[in-house]
């Protein structure tokens, strides 16, 4: 499986989504009132990009070009979005190690606007916390991160899309069938737990993605009794050991959700809508 990567001190791929009201967290004037404390600030080489694209960030201290500094000050740095949980460790140190990444990569899920921002620690205190960095996440593209045009063929392989911050990861594979172009996406559970419990819980992170992103419930399911009629009549490619679950229609993409019988995990399928004004 081949991992999509920007190569600086490490690679990490994130999805997050949420907006980008809120309150930053505040610092406790005893805590943050160091000596010659080391502002933070983050940088962000573009800030603007489509969903599941890299968003690439780095960290450049004011008046300091070293990671090596900052480890005086702080023993730990954070990289946040607001109003999202979690952080990702950009500075951590302990007693026999050290670990810092001045560039990294995020990929987002969902469009929007979000504020990233980064916080430093010293014994387990925030004592710093750094200014936003605003990036705006467009869904520009057909589906998730392809144009349908530029599918040409399979291209052999998947590619992965990493978050840190939760347990599983998307992963997506291309390809053609009879001249009509497909993209696959499975989800991979990263913890590797109970197989059945996560077969549930994957179908329900698919199904809530699916229906945020496009901001529509499926047309079709497999209750209604026209189904599937409906799901042959819509897809091309019906892979082997497959049974559809539901389907979604946007004005550029045919979706549906399958059950993979044989691996025992569900996928996502979808082919280019090109017949969307017929459909009733």
């Amino acid at each position: 499986m081949k991992k999509i990567f920007y190569v600086f001190f490490i690679t990490l791929f994130f999805s997050c989504s949420d907006k980008d009201n809120g309150v930053l967290p505040s610092v406790d004037p005893e805590e943050g009132n160091l000596e010659n404390i080391i502002p933070l600030k983050l940088g962000v080489k573009e800030a603007r990009s489509d969903i599941f694209e890299g968003v690439e960030f780095n960290l450049f201290p004011d008046k300091y070009f070293g990671v090596l500094s900052l480890m005086d000050i702080y023993d730990s740095i954070t990289w946040n979005v607001l109003n999202i949980d979690g952080s990702m460790k950009i500075l951590e140190q302990g007693t026999r190690y050290a670990t810092s990444y001045r560039y990294w990569s995020h990929h987002f899920y969902l469009p929007g606007k979000y504020k990233t921002y980064l916080l430093g620690y010293k014994d387990n205190k925030m004592i710093y916390c750094s200014d936003t960095v605003k990036v705006e996440i467009t869904n520009d593209k057909d589906f998730l991160c392809y144009n349908w045009k530029d599918i040409k063929g399979s291209i052999g392989h998947a590619t992965s899309y990493l978050d840190f911050l939760k347990e599983y990861e998307f992963v997506t594979c291309e390809g053609m069938f009879q001249n009509v172009p497909f993209v696959n996406v499975l989800l991979y559970d990263k913890e590797k737990k109970d197989k059945l419990d996560f077969l549930e819980k994957s179908k329900n992170i698919f199904i809530d993605y699916i229906n945020t992103l496009y901001s529509t419930s499926p047309v079709y399911t497999d209750k209604d009794g026209i189904f599937l009629e409906k799901y042959n009549e819509l897809f091309t490619y019906k892979a082997k050991n497959t049974v559809p679950c539901c389907v979604w229609i946007t004005s550029k993409s045919k979706i549906v959700l399958v059950k993979d019988e044989y691996y025992k995990e569900y996928q996502l399928y979808a082919e280019p809508n090109v017949i969307s004004d017929n459909i009733q």
